[in-house]
């Protein structure tokens, strides 16, 4: 057998035996193309359930000022009225005092 039909020979065996390596590393890279596209995706809905958590603080936020505001309001009402019950309370104490006198 010639060099060069042995040399051809060795190439055929060689690729013959590097065919499932190389069909395995191309599975591979398909596995892994398909493993980035997933990633990607799971970033993009990572990214808005981000954005959603964002805004729902932020309206939370500005539903506990608007409460707090309204809390303010009703004490500022209640404490009126507390000070007027004092009031009256106050001036009818007197007059059952200036009357026991």
């Amino acid at each position: 057998m010639e060099m060069g039909q042995m040399a051809t020979l060795l190439r055929t065996i060689i690729s013959e035996e590097l065919k499932p390596i190389r069909d395995d590393v191309s599975g591979l890279k398909n596995d892994m193309d398909g493993l980035k596209q997933d990633v990607l995706t799971m970033n993009e809905r990572l990214k808005r359930v981000e954005e959603t958590v964002n805004r729902m603080e932020a309206s939370q936020t500005e539903e506990v000022a608007d409460m707090l505001k309204l809390l303010d309001k009703k004490l500022d009402v209640l404490r009126k009225d507390v000070e007027f019950t004092f009031m009256k309370v106050s001036k009818n104490e007197l007059e059952i005092n200036r009357l026991k006198r």
